[in-house]
Parts: C-alpha cells; structure tokens; sequence
C-alpha cells in the first residue's frame, strides 16, 4: 500500500470512530436525562450518570406491590424414617419428581442412578447407603410399589414411604 492509502485509512477510522462516539454520547444523553432536549447541554450530574450507565446495568423500575406466586398446598406426604416431609404433586407427578421437589425445598437428599429399562434406582436417602443385603424399599399408601420411583404415579392423598429393609 502506498502512504496516501495509509492515511486515507487513518482519516476514515477516526472518522467513523468519532461519529460513533457522539452517537453513543447522545444515546447515553437521552436515557440519562429523558426530559431534556437534544440541545441541552450535559449537566455534571449527567455526565455521572452516563459514566454509572456504561458500567453498570440498569436495574428494572421498581414494582408498586410485588407479586408472589401461592405455592399450592401439601397434598402428598413423604416419610423416610421418623421424618415427615408434606409436598404438593401435580397431576401426573412421580415419587422421583415429588422428591426432588422436596430435596430443593428440605433437607431432605437422595442419590440414585437411571436404568433404561427399570427407572430410577435409589441408592442413598438423606446419607445412607443401602449396604448389607439391606436396601431403600418404596411403598405407596402402606404397599410396597410394584414400580420403581420414576415410574410409580402420585395423586392427592397418597403417603409415600422409604423403608431401608433387606433385600428380596
């Protein structure tokens, strides 16, 4: 390249560097101080905002009255030794979907492992390990559940219990 190109290309950034600079000023102007005019000019107190702007996001206006979201009420009850844990199972929930529900709420906590083609399989509840022939047993309404956690369907009144017994 010769030196004239050289410094065309030098006028030409500085050009649009320039111009993107005043527009990302007056950008800055115009959130900092709505009401003014564009011909206003920039107050000590805007130019603070505008440098606040730059390196801290905007926070969203405050609410008149914050919304909460009810939580529905327990419908479905957890036991695990002498701990009770009431929780609310949506239509089509599972014991392994109430139980994470629970073990993001709780103290409660569990481990276990998916198989393809037996569902999820419990092996800890609230740190203890099945061991010894002695497992985590799953029963539903008194009965031991002919299905694994994952598979085993909940509906409002139900009592889910975890048993750590021998294994069949």
């Amino acid at each position: 390249m010769s030196f004239k190109k050289y410094i065309v290309l030098v006028i030409v950034t500085v050009a649009l560097g320039a111009g993107a600079y005043v527009s990302d000023k007056s950008f800055l102007a115009s959130q900092a101080a709505p009401a003014e005019s564009p011909e206003a000019k920039p107050t000590e107190k805007s130019i603070e905002n505008e440098a606040a702007f730059q390196t801290r996001p905007q926070s969203p206006a405050p609410k008149s009255a914050p919304v909460t979201a009810a939580m529905p009420a327990p419908n479905v009850t957890l036991l695990v030794g002498s701990t009770t844990y009431p929780a609310y199972a949506a239509q089509n929930s599972t014991v392994l979907d109430v139980m994470r529900e629970i073990a993001s709420t709780t103290t409660f906590s569990f481990i276990g492992r998916e198989y393809p083609s037996l569902g999820f399989f419990v092996e800890s509840i609230n740190g203890k390990k099945g061991a010894d022939g002695r497992y985590w047993i799953l029963y539903v309404n008194g009965k031991e559940a002919s299905k694994g956690a994952s598979q085993t369907f909940l509906t409002a009144g139900d009592t889910v219990e975890w048993k750590y017994e021998a294994g069949n």
